[in-house]
């Protein structure tokens, strides 16, 4: 049981070196708008239960509620702050950011969990492009429990102006949005089978008028149904839904549906794999910029996660999807993604942090189509200087090529970008 406890925190510390740099190459779920709302929600129900595994071992308590909060610093250092190969900026972009996370048990079947995590870019060269930011996990959800069922309540926000994990995008130094989703999800677990049915209204602010077109609201719908193995092995089907309002009449309207079979396997004690894939359709209320007013295609996932020994893990993640398009005179967005990262405990407080991705994507613009490849790497460093402060020293490297030239400074960029960092945790 020790050892177990103790894997368990070594791999999270571990983990937290690489997302400092594998989340910078980009989201990996598949972005059918409701299935990914759903598996992201997976997800953070798995990572909900192991931060309260962290926070019970060494707690901040005001009166029932257990918490932990940290403050950060990063300078980092960007060769090519509009993503453009004809008139790149380099500056210097100095990033103060906090978290907290905590946990309240309101009762013995039912936990109120919240975080939120705030950062301030103030861009040293280019002050006129210092913004804040709401990180993704800034989130509220309450987890019911009632026999063989589970309810979750949640409210999910994040306010960014990053462009890097937007891989259509190019020229540009800001893209500024504001995403919330707010839902409510069921499992049902009697013996060996399960079902989950979930509801999401989604709401996408452009806060750049450039972008208004972007501004809509969906309402996504989720079901599945599976046949469970083991504890941590099922195999059955989903389907997902949505339907799309965009403010703007030079976007169409829309409704999606997709469905296709999933497997979640337990392979061994160290080895997860996931796979799902299956059908998708698009219909449009009007058919814009000269296309077709419908749209079928497909889609895949995979993701293995592989902990080679107690210092050594990695992974792999394989997607395709079709994503509502940021790109003004484009609807859709038929995109593949590979992507793999590795992490490498080689010291009792030091880890290193290896990934790299290639994707492809497909658009279709007015007036003419887009096709375009994207690759990066990238290395993570990180040391644990004291029980309650870490350092991080990360490179990355971005490459894009689109075989489309029709301006000025066209859609290719190469981007280097070196951030050193500094975490202490309360």
């Amino acid at each position: 049981m020790l050892k177990t406890i103790s894997t368990t925190k070594r791999l999270a510390r571990w983990a937290g070196a690489g997302c400092a740099v594998g989340c910078l190459c980009g989201p990996q779920a598949l972005a059918q708008d409701a299935l990914r709302n759903a598996v992201q929600g997976d997800r953070e129900f798995e990572s909900r239960n192991l931060t309260r595994t962290q926070i019970q071992d060494r707690p901040i308590s005001a009166g029932p509620v257990l918490f932990r909060a940290s403050v950060g610093y990063a300078l980092e250092w960007n060769d090519n702050i509009i993503y453009t190969s004809a008139r790149s900026k380099s500056d210097f972009i100095s990033r103060p950011q906090m978290h907290v996370t905590g946990f309240w048990p309101a009762t013995d079947q039912t936990m109120l969990s919240f975080g939120v995590g705030v950062s301030y870019e103030h861009y040293l060269d280019n002050s006129h492009l210092s913004h804040l930011n709401v990180s993704p996990d800034s989130a509220l959800a309450w987890d019911i429990t009632a026999k063989d069922w589970l309810f979750t309540i949640y409210d999910r926000i994040s306010y960014s102006q990053d462009v890097i994990s937007q891989a259509a995008l190019s020229g540009t130094a800001r893209f500024p949005r504001f995403e919330n989703t707010a839902g409510l999800r069921a499992r049902w677990q009697p013996s060996h089978y399960e079902f989950q049915m979930g509801y999401s209204h989604y709401n996408f602010y452009a806060t750049k008028s450039e972008y208004d077109y972007l501004t809509r609201s969906s309402e996504q719908f989720f079901g599945r149904a599976a046949w469970r193995f083991a504890e941590k092995t099922q195999a059955g089907i989903e389907a997902s839904g949505s339907l799309t309002h965009y403010d703007s009449s030079d976007r169409s309207d829309n409704q999606s549906l997709s469905i296709g079979p999933f497997v979640e396997w337990q392979v061994l004690e160290d080895l997860r794999l996931s796979a799902r894939g299956g059908y998708v359709t698009y219909f449009m209320d009007k058919a814009v910029y000269g296309g077709s007013d419908t749209l079928s295609s497909y889609y895949v996932g995979f993701d293995a996660q592989h902990r080679l020994t107690d210092y050594l893990t990695h992974g792999l993640s394989v997607t395709r999807d079709v994503q509502q398009s940021v790109l003004q005179g484009s609807s859709f967005t038929e995109h593949f993604r590979v992507g793999y990262t590795t992490s490498w405990a080689f010291h009792h407080s030091a880890s290193l942090s290896l990934n790299g991705f290639f994707e492809q994507g497909d658009e279709t613009r007015a007036g003419f189509s887009e096709k375009y490849d994207r690759f990066g790497f990238g290395c993570s460093v990180r040391w644990q200087l004291l029980k309650d402060l870490s350092a991080s020293l990360a490179y990355r490297f971005t490459n894009r090529n689109s075989n489309s030239k029709q301006r000025a400074n066209n859609y290719d960029y190469d981007q280097n970008v070196v951030t050193l960092s500094a975490i202490y945790q309360f």
